[in-house]
């Protein structure tokens, strides 16, 4: 039982769903969730849908933010030559409050020394309009050089509005509630407090369907088991698509053929695990189930198979990962859609260049 079953055996479904907002469903599915919001009009599933994928997406942003900067402020502490300019000192505490949940930031900004305490909950209490804003201007200027620092707290901020806009909407039931998601028939209910998003539906779902688990992962971070564990679900997903072909009419297999839906539901759920992973402190094991997410036809373009959050993921877990220079691809992917990750683009960019200078080198701006 899922949304994809009930879409082949019932493909006029899906044409019930996309009803008078056939832009924003469009939108969705091709993982374009900006525009799945501003064609939402006044559908709250829609809405829901759109502040959910986003809400999951920044809180990817911020726990980046956060691991680059603790990683240059350990470059700054252990390496003299690397010393920046003392105006940039503030920036990896300020990145402290970002990748947290929301009361965990606001605890985490309160704690800071008073200027920056004030800094960070000005930008976290700025409305998305303002944080969007705010992404693309310099946090610190240091006059007679070229430095572009963006505020390490953009991406938290905004995480925490779309959260809230989700918690003033309600949940959307039935098959629009979980149409090109990881969640089977349902999400997982009202928002819990340790959610960004309510889709991680690592525990029902394909997963459960093919008697896998996030146990299959192992007890350490060790990537051959998520491999075997994605070849477990492809197992299965080659097995489903099989019994398909054999008793659903034409018009149904058309319909999960054009629109993608078993590589969808398949790449969601590998991503759920991945997330989850991150979350468990296993960075190698995100990676590789990210890799094994990724549509490797067109692997450095956002679509219905490789949504945005793919390459937020495949960028955090090579940055936690020691990773840097690998990092950039995916945050340049991401840039061509979001300009608001120019900034953290550049940044790891930053990071990247830190890492790889020898005691002789000069790093690019830093």
């Amino acid at each position: 039982e899922s949304w994809v079953q009930t879409l082949a055996e019932k493909p006029a479904t899906f044409g019930d769903i996309v009803g008078s907002s056939r832009d924003a469903w469009i939108a969705l599915h091709k993982a374009d969730w900006p525009n799945t919001l501003s064609s939402a009009g006044d559908s709250t599933s829609l809405q829901f849908r759109g502040h959910a994928e986003m809400a999951g997406l920044y809180r990817r942003l911020a726990s980046i933010s956060r691991h680059s900067w603790a990683k240059t402020r350990k470059i700054w502490t252990e390496r003299p030559e690397a010393q920046p300019d003392p105006a940039l000192l503030p920036i990896p505490a300020l990145a402290t409050a970002s990748g947290l949940l929301p009361a965990e930031a606001l605890l985490v900004a309160e704690a800071l020394p008073s200027a920056q305490r004030e800094q960070a909950e000005s930008t976290l209490s700025l409305s998305i309009e303002s944080l969007l804003q705010r992404a693309q201007e310099d946090a610190i200027v240091v006059p007679g050089r070229k430095v572009h620092i963006q505020d390490p707290l953009v991406f938290q901020g905004l995480a925490m509005r779309h959260r809230e806009a989700l918690e003033a909407l309600p949940a959307p039931t039935g098959p629009s509630a979980v149409l090109f998601s990881a969640c089977a028939v349902s999400t997982r209910g009202p928002l819990a407090p340790e959610e960004f998003h309510p889709y991680r539906c690592t525990d029902s779902g394909l997963l459960s369907q093919a008697g896998l688990g996030f146990s299959d992962l192992g007890s350490d971070d060790a990537p051959q088991a998520a491999r075997e564990l994605a070849r477990a679900l492809d197992d299965h997903v080659l097995a489903w698509q099989r019994q398909l072909d054999s008793v659903i009419d034409k018009e149904g297999l058309q319909l999960l053929d054009d629109l993608q839906l078993l590589g969808i539901y398949r790449n969601r759920t590998l991503l759920n695990l991945a997330e989850l992973a991150l979350d468990s402190e296993r960075p190698k094991q995100a990676l590789a189930l990210a890799q094994l997410a990724q549509n490797m036809e067109s692997p450095r373009e956002i679509g219905p198979l490789n949504p945005p959050l793919l390459f937020a993921i495949l960028a955090e877990a090579n940055v936690r990962t020691g990773r840097i220079r690998e990092a950039l691809e995916p945050l340049e992917v991401l840039a061509r859609s979001f300009p608001e990750t120019s900034g953290l683009d550049e940044a790891v960019g930053d990071l990247s260049v830190l890492n790889g200078m020898n005691r002789q080198g000069d790093s690019k701006e830093l």
